[in-house]
């Protein structure tokens, strides 16, 4: 898929276009059920919060998600822990709205994002049911994913097939 920027095209790949949509899909159902937590029952009818605001809550709902899931390499690659980044979001919001303004105002989000995108498995919760951190596999890892791999290669060589099928490739 080609995207138009000031910078010119950029081609990004059919199977980063599905993961950021599931992506997507996983953040905005977090962020729903949290503030179905907020507003239990019915909820007031003339609230109105910036986007940006909703980007940033679903951000630091999605850092929550991996320390929940025993994930915390995203602290060394300087995304906030949850408890850092729900504090930042709490200063912001009692700032007031004006905080949410503008593409710079979502640096929670552009943060998440980025290291999600350079260091987790796009396709792992999908797959796997799990997120998965991506890094520098050491030699004895690396062998038992070959064993693995050969020893299950009929399997996955049918999945593979049943996967072309049904996309009709």
């Amino acid at each position: 898929m080609l995207f138009k920027t000031s910078e010119g095209e950029i081609a990004l790949a059919d199977s980063l276009m599905d993961a950021i949509s599931r992506k997507a899909e996983q953040v905005a159902d977090l962020t729903g059920k949290e503030l179905r937590k907020l507003f239990p029952g019915k909820s007031p009818e003339n609230i109105r919060l910036p986007k940006n605001l909703y980007l940033e809550l679903g951000a630091v709902l999605q850092i929550g998600y991996w320390e929940s899931n025993g994930i915390s390499a995203h602290i060394a690659a300087g995304v906030p822990s949850k408890a850092e980044a729900l504090s930042q979001l709490s200063e912001r919001l009692q700032k007031g709205a004006a905080e949410f303004t503008g593409d710079d105002s979502i640096y929670i989000h552009r943060k998440s994002f980025c290291f999600w995108i350079q260091n987790l498995a796009w396709d792992g919760p999908s797959l796997m049911n799990t997120e998965m951190v991506l890094g520098e596999i050491q030699e004895d890892q690396f062998m038992d994913l070959a064993e693995f791999l050969w020893k299950h290669r009929l399997e996955l060589k049918s999945l593979l097939i049943i996967k072309e099928t049904q996309n009709g490739k």
